[in-house]
């Protein structure tokens, strides 16, 4: 069986707001907020903030959440301001 590839959608559940990057997604947020992240988000993400980020699955047997750095560097930099 093929793997499914699917892309990025981060879902702000507070903003009700839905995104198809994750960076994207991070900056418009406020802190606090909860991002569920669906598909295969590629990128650099820098986090500068406090935010829950929850991976969701809309099928969970053949796809995960997944975040993709595409060997440009860190996936995921959380920074020193984050509590």
């Amino acid at each position: 069986m093929a793997e499914v590839m699917s892309a990025c959608s981060v879902n702000n559940e507070v903003m009700a707001e839905v995104f198809d990057n994750l960076q994207v997604a991070v900056d418009a947020a406020n802190p606090g907020d909860l991002l569920t992240i669906t598909g295969i988000c590629i990128g650099t993400t820098t986090i500068d903030k406090d935010l829950v980020l929850q991976g969701n699955s809309v099928l969970p047997e053949l796809e995960q959440a997944t975040l993709d750095g595409d060997r440009a560097g860190s996936v995921l930099k959380i920074t020193d301001a984050v509590a």
